[in-house]
Order: structure tokens, then C-alpha cells, then sequence
């Protein structure tokens, strides 16, 4: 599984590189709105699926924005593994990320289904 990290969009007028972490949160908010409402309006797991995808999306920007503000990721992610040892979680798996930065490239739009 791939997630983008998202920079600019032309159409739209996006640029997230130029936001700011409150702006960030503003946007996490307002996608985790869509998250909640999709839950309790009942819409189908593939849609509910979706909007949690889009929330990611948006938090993987914020991360984003914390690691080319300095902040060591890896260093976090193991204070934050420790802490959950401590607190007495088990788990029965991880999800690994791996940072590939890409030339800026016009991806072209695929048809969906």
C-alpha cells in the first residue's frame, strides 16, 4: 500500500507546501468531519474506507510538513513505540513507511470503474 504526499494541485489552487501546520489541522479536521458523518449517516465500508484514506492523507501531510521542519520521524515513531509498551498494548503487526522523493511530474488522471 502506497500513499502519495501530496504538494501542489493547479486545478484546485492547492499548494500544500506553503500551509502552515494550523492550516494542516484545519483541512484534518473538516476531512474527519466527512470520516464521522460517512459513519453515522451509514454509507457502505468501501465509501467509509475512502473518506479514512483521505483522513490519512491528510495526516501524512502534516508529518510531512514536521520532517522538513527538522523533526526526526524515526526518532518519534520509537518514543511513541516505547510509550505504547509501557501503556501495556500488544499489537499484531506494523505498517512501514519509507520516504521516496520524486521528481515533480505531471501524473496523468486514470479512468475509474
Amino acid at each position: 500500500m502506497k500513499f502519495p504526499i501530496l504538494s501542489k494541485n493547479s486545478s484546485l489552487d492547492v499548494d500544500n507546501d506553503k500551509y502552515t501546520l494550523e492550516e494542516l489541522s484545519k483541512k484534518l479536521e473538516i476531512e474527519q468531519k466527512e470520516l464521522d458523518n460517512a459513519i453515522k449517516g451509514g454509507m457502505n465500508k468501501g465509501y467509509i474506507a475512502e473518506e479514512l484514506f483521505d483522513t490519512m492523507q491528510m495526516c501524512l501531510g502534516m508529518l510531512n510538513k514536521l520532517s522538513q521542519e527538522g523533526i526526526d520521524m524515526r526518532r518519534v515513531a520509537l518514543r511513541h513505540e516505547k510509550k505504547l509498551i509501557k501503556l501495556g498494548w500488544r499489537w499484531k503487526g506494523y505498517i512501514e513507511f519509507n520516504t521516496i522523493v520524486m521528481e515533480q511530474k505531471n501524473l496523468k488522471r486514470i479512468n475509474e470503474d
